[in-house]
């Protein structure tokens, strides 16, 4: 009988773990250079796959899921150059207790637009 091993069977978590990442990541900069080719153009891709990542470990880290929060993230990190999920003028949303996580980041999100079509109606 075949048996597979802790460390192996975890040794394939993880791989299968990255190559979701990977794919992730590589929609979120296919959308981003389809949707905003003009903004993206003001980064190398070695430095777009860099923000990308940041912004994935950001969200792994506080438990955002949706890859549709992920891609605007994204774009707003883009957009701002701001690392958002890390400033202290977002910790209240980021980590209230009685949101889901995807609340949270969908919260962000809608605050964010709404705030810029406000800016642009000036």
């Amino acid at each position: 009988m075949l048996r597979i091993r802790d460390e192996q069977l975890a040794r394939l978590r993880e791989a299968a773990n990255q190559s979701e990442r990977d794919e992730l990541a590589g929609m979120i900069l296919r959308r981003l250079r389809e949707d905003a080719p003009e903004l993206m153009k003001r980064e190398t891709e070695e430095r777009q796959r860099l923000i990308v990542d940041d912004v994935l470990d950001a969200a792994r880290r506080l438990g955002v899921s949706a890859a549709e929060h992920m891609l605007n993230w994204c774009y707003i990190r883009f957009l701002t150059g701001l690392s958002f999920y890390d400033m202290e003028q977002f910790k209240d949303v980021l980590e209230h207790p009685f949101l889901h996580p995807d609340a949270r980041a969908r919260h962000i999100v809608l605050s964010f637009f709404s705030n810029e079509m406000q800016r642009r109606r000036r």
